[in-house]
């Protein structure tokens, strides 16, 4: 992040913050669906003929991380 250069940049930068820190909630709970999603494609892997990428399986392991 950008060092403020002064007061106004400073509270666009706190209010930036601010605002993330409260949608907080609901980022993760968006994210917790598509957990779901994988889970059941994996679980049904035996039934279709799915298969994840390399591709795919990084994003899922850096979903939080990308959140």
């Amino acid at each position: 992040m950008k060092q403020p250069d002064g007061l106004q940049s400073l509270k666009r930068n706190k209010d930036l913050i601010a605002d993330v820190k409260s949608r907080m909630g609901s980022l993760d709970a968006r994210r917790d669906p598509i957990k779901k999603k994988f889970a059941f494609i994996e679980g049904a892997q035996q039934d279709f003929t799915v298969e994840f990428s390399e591709d795919d399986k990084a994003k899922l392991a850096g979903l939080d991380e990308s959140w």
